[in-house]
């Protein structure tokens, strides 16, 4: 829905005469989510380029005709890929369609890595080493974490902004209808110049 900046204004404004309230992307809530994501992300691509970088040499060093299980390898990179186009995605997370995007491709990614990882380190999920929390559960805990919030955020701004932006749409309208049909101007223009 492509809100018009007339009725956009006027919702803003019975917004702050009415104390209504609520997380934004220009708030403290999703700029410390968004700050805490960078820098998981940031530590989860560290870690993914050296496993990627390993698996790499390693490979190089085996003999030709050898062969090397690259499951891990080509998952790990696909997925590292999906969490960098997730983080482009992020720019443009003011539309509530490409924050859920955003915030479930982030979810799935980091899950899929966490359980790849999980594999690599151990036949099973008990006992896995110290490193596999740190290194890997822990920063891709964080990115699921923040990029669910920061998807929230955006949505629920979305769902107000649109319910309060209909309702004001809707006097708008009552009031347009009661104009006589001989003086009545263009809809767009009527909404684009209406005085509140």
């Amino acid at each position: 829905m492509v809100f018009n900046e007339n009725i956009l204004n006027r919702v803003k404004e019975r917004e702050q005469k009415s104390g209504v309230y609520y997380a934004k992307k220009d708030g403290k809530g999703y700029k410390i989510c968004k700050w805490l994501y960078i820098l998981a992300f940031a530590f989860t691509m560290v870690i993914n380029a050296l496993y990627i970088i390993g698996i790499l040499l390693i490979k190089s060093e085996l003999p030709s005709n050898s062969t090397m299980n690259m499951n891990g390898f080509i998952t790990v990179s696909i997925l590292t890929a999906v969490m960098i186009l997730m983080l482009i995605l992020s720019k443009f997370n003011d539309n509530h369609i490409i924050a859920g995007v955003f915030g479930g491709g982030n979810a799935i990614t980091s899950v899929c890595l966490i359980i790849v990882f999980g594999q690599m380190l151990g036949n099973t999920y008990v006992n896995l080493p110290a490193k596999f929390y740190l290194l890997h559960l822990l920063p891709l805990a964080i990115v699921v974490l923040c990029s669910l919030i920061m998807s929230v955020i955006v949505i629920n701004a979305h769902l107000k902004t649109k319910k309060a932006y209909e309702q004001v749409l809707e006097i708008v309208f009552r009031e347009y209808n009661a104009l006589p049909d001989e003086n009545k101007p263009d809809w767009e223009e009527f909404v684009n110049n209406y005085k509140f």
